[in-house]
């Protein structure tokens, strides 16, 4: 049997099978009064309302569950007696009504009084559990930006050539413009630090396309010695830079 704990100490809870529901325990505190509570998952609505334990809080007495209820359940027959006196002379009613009121007055409130001291007589503990919080929606993700994409179509002689680069036609035509005065050279730290291109994956883009297309070349087997224009190229970027090339956005052609 799995064991179980006070949620409120956390002592171990003696307990043996009630019957087959599940999540339904027999306990026995220390007095050996046995109480039926739930337990355990699944083991009652969300709410609801769980008794763990019911012990003595003081021992009974004459004085004080016996004479004192009574003593209060005369006051109040009294009370009862006098205000029945004064509406049978005010009414002209019976003066059966003053016992009935007196002894109908002790009677209810004895039964409410002895209700109220047995109650004393025991300490109960009950907890409620907390509603099940339901599981968070999963989130929507954010639709993507659509990508920049630009379609060069080049026709140098009896070459002809179509790309498609990672970059807005505004900017495709600044950095050609930039490239082809020799404002620039074609290399990652010059075009990203002058804000022509926007980081190394656009970079990379871009110079392979252009690898592809021949308009670079790499000036050796070690890269690290950087790119060079080849004929073609500088005669295509010359071409872009005075609008000669077409250019097409390729984000409004797909809208």
């Amino acid at each position: 049997m799995t064991p179980s704990y006070c949620p409120h100490c956390g002592a171990p809870l003696a307990q043996r099978e009630l019957d087959a529901r599940p999540g339904l325990r027999r306990v026995a505190d220390d007095a050996g009064h046995v109480h039926r509570f739930r337990l355990g998952d699944g083991a009652a609505d969300t709410g609801a309302t769980w008794q763990e334990f019911r012990r003595p809080a003081r021992p009974a007495n004459v004085a004080s569950d016996v004479a004192t209820p009574a003593l209060q359940s005369l006051v109040t027959a009294g009370a009862a007696a006098v205000v029945s006196a004064v509406s049978a002379v005010a009414f002209d009613l019976s003066w059966l009504v003053v016992p009935t009121a007196g002894a109908l007055a002790f009677a209810l409130s004895w039964a409410a009084l002895l209700r109220d001291g047995r109650a004393s007589l025991w300490e109960v503990e009950t907890y409620q559990r907390e509603p099940a919080t339901p599981p968070a929606a999963p989130a929507t993700p954010a639709p993507e930006p659509a990508r920049s994409v630009t379609r060069l179509a080049v026709t140098l002689g009896n070459t002809h050539q179509e790309r498609e680069l990672p970059i807005e036609p505004d900017v495709l035509l600044r950095l050609a413009r930039a490239l082809a005065g020799g404002a620039h050279a074609f290399s990652e730290r010059e075009l990203v630090g002058a804000g022509l291109l926007s980081g190394r994956t656009q970079y990379e883009q871009v110079r392979d396309t252009l690898l592809l297309m021949g308009w670079l070349r790499w000036k050796s087997t070690d890269r690290r010695q950087g790119l060079d224009w080849t004929a073609p190229g500088r005669a295509g970027l010359r071409a872009l830079a005075d609008g000669l090339v077409t250019v097409e956005d390729l984000r409004q052609a797909r809208g």
